[in-house]
């Protein structure tokens, strides 16, 4: 018996950790091919994407957009057709392929417009089962209501005189109330009246708190709650995550001296975020989808440049030579303290990012370049008119031109 439960655990423990050395080969792949794009070398990012989908029997939704983007830029829309079928069977609407303008690329509008019948046929839309669409349909109610219930609540108005104000306003009454025309359709209340109206308040909140409460519960046992649906990651919502986020701030509970509604946040946070590793070892979700649930984005985001396109006003007099001063286009490292670079190197281990020299290759070219590819970055861009040269100047100074 026990031998037997040993080769079990055994062959448990080898299975996670291929898992794990696969996971860790497909992102190392994926880096390889951004890192080529980033160089616009077309043809050794497919390389890497190929190797990449080696590792994976569900590729991200991002990784295939971005390879069928490279065979686009290498002209082979037929080599390209088998990526496009794993993005219909996906649940990629052929409009969202559309919308980002990929056809246009090598002048494949034609060619597209004979294939998307057949896209068609092949499209699958990715749902949700019944059970947990209605759960999430509920969490949706529940939430609108809550804030419905919290414009009932009150604000204090400005006492006449020194001390402590005796008349309040509901929050919903407050733009009418700073209507002159209209304030005298606004009830006023005095403290006794709100200490009343607020005990009615604070016990429908508690019930639809613990109604939403108890819904994210019954989401926490659900296996694939967490996973990607979506090519452009930053816009995916997700209500189980938001719902346990926004249990998490009402624990704080709201003015002083009203009710805290007290819910184990320590656990509530430590489950999430078990959650959300369980999901991310099982290829549920990538790297940026875990550090957006995760809320990490601030330890990485600050690895990024802001870049500027400057037009002068008066160039007349700048007297530089050969540089075009009409158009000016620059940027500049976002700069990083140790304690940063030291929270992304654990990140870095734990989430299988890339170093932080590739990070700012990545964050170069999507700012000053990108036009087709879609890579999570987090650098700004700029466009900003100045007076003359003598302003242009201080704002280029340790810049880096961009041609």
């Amino acid at each position: 018996m026990f031998r037997q439960f040993t080769l079990i655990f055994l062959l448990f423990f080898n299975v996670a950790r291929g898992q794990y050395k696969d996971r860790e080969s497909y992102f190392y792949e994926i880096n390889k091919a951004e890192l080529n794009i980033a160089e616009e070398n077309y043809s050794d990012a497919f390389y890497y994407y190929s190797r990449a989908f080696n590792y994976s029997k569900s590729p991200f939704l991002r990784d295939l957009y971005n390879a069928t983007v490279c065979k686009f830029f290498l002209k082979d829309f037929d080599g390209a057709k088998v990526l496009l079928f794993k993005m219909a069977k996906k649940g990629v609407k052929k409009e969202v392929l559309e919308e980002k303008g990929i056809f246009d690329i090598s002048g494949y509008n034609n060619e597209w417009r004979d294939f998307a019948p057949i896209y068609d046929q092949f499209y699958e839309e990715r749902q949700e089962s019944e059970y947990v669409a209605y759960l999430k349909r509920n969490l949706n109610i529940l939430t609108t209501e809550y804030f419905k219930l919290r414009s009932e609540d009150f604000y204090f108005l400005p006492a006449e005189n020194e001390g402590e104000s005796d008349k309040a306003i509901r929050y919903k009454d407050f733009e009418s109330y700073r209507n002159s025309e209209k304030r005298s359709e606004i009830k006023i209340y005095n403290k006794k009246e709100v200490e009343t109206e607020r005990e009615k308040l604070h016990i429908n909140e508690s019930e639809l708190l613990e109604e939403i409460q108890s819904i994210v519960t019954i989401l926490f046992e659900q296996k694939n709650i967490l996973f990607e649906n979506t090519i452009d990651i930053e816009n995916q919502r997700n209500e189980f995550v938001q719902s346990v986020k926004f249990l998490t701030l009402r624990s704080k509970g709201y003015d002083e001296g009203q009710k805290k509604y007290e819910f184990d946040v320590n656990k509530l946070n430590s489950d999430l975020l078990k959650k959300i590793e369980d999901a991310f070892n099982e290829g549920m979700i990538g790297q940026y989808l875990s550090l957006q649930y995760a809320d990490e984005f601030k330890n990485i985001s600050r690895f990024s440049v802001r870049y500027f396109t400057i037009k002068i006003e008066d160039s007349e007099p700048c007297n530089e030579g050969a540089v075009n001063l009409s158009n000016l286009n620059f940027y500049k490292e976002n700069p990083v303290n140790e304690e940063i670079r030291l929270k992304y190197k654990q990140l870095k281990e734990k989430y299988n990012l890339e170093s932080i020299e590739d990070r700012m290759k990545k964050e170069i070219y999507m700012s000053t370049k990108n036009q087709y590819f879609i890579i999570p970055y987090f650098s700004q861009k700029e466009l900003t008119t100045v007076p003359n040269c003598d302003i242009a100047r201080q704002m280029m100074a340790g810049a880096t031109m961009v041609k």
